[in-house]
């Protein structure tokens, strides 16, 4: 929206001198100071309200999911296959090819979204780039001892 030719117009809108009133310097200081001693206490009333909680070593069962160590694993899982085509220095559409998928869906999968991936399939992945996978069971003590675990080695 313009202003016609030869138009009035108030006053607020006209141009003002381009030097302006310089603010003193002193009224500065005191501008930044009274700044930083908002910032600080802002910062303060924030770690006051931060509250720390210890994790279980799970980040799925620390925020409630259902199947948390399966959840685990599969990241896990998930991570060694990511780390696995970089070290071969794959691109996602080179990995897409040789793991049997399309790019978009090794792209989710580096992402973190394997929710309807299988530990078979997984395994699959990680055999199709190189990797040997061995299941191994064995009796736990107690039946509190009885868990899923995955170890990698290099």
């Amino acid at each position: 929206m313009g202003f016609a030719k030869g138009s009035t117009y108030p006053t607020s809108f006209q141009k003002k001198s381009r030097k302006g009133i310089a603010t003193p310097k002193a009224e500065l200081d005191k501008i930044k100071r009274r700044l930083k001693e908002a910032e600080q206490a802002s910062l303060e009333r924030a770690m006051k309200k931060a509250r720390a909680t210890k994790s279980s070593g799970n980040v799925f069962a620390d925020i409630g999911l259902p199947n948390a160590a399966e959840h685990s694993i599969k990241a896990d899982l998930v991570l060694r296959i990511a780390a696995r085509i970089k070290s071969k220095g794959l691109t996602q559409a080179k990995a897409a090819s040789l793991l049997g998928l399309a790019q978009p869906d090794v792209s989710k999968l580096l992402r973190g979204h394997f929710a309807g991936y299988t530990y078979e399939r997984l395994f699959g992945y990680l055999n199709a780039l190189g990797e040997r996978v061995s299941i191994e069971v064995s009796e736990a003590k107690t039946k509190k001892d009885a868990r899923l675990e995955l170890e990698m080695t290099d």
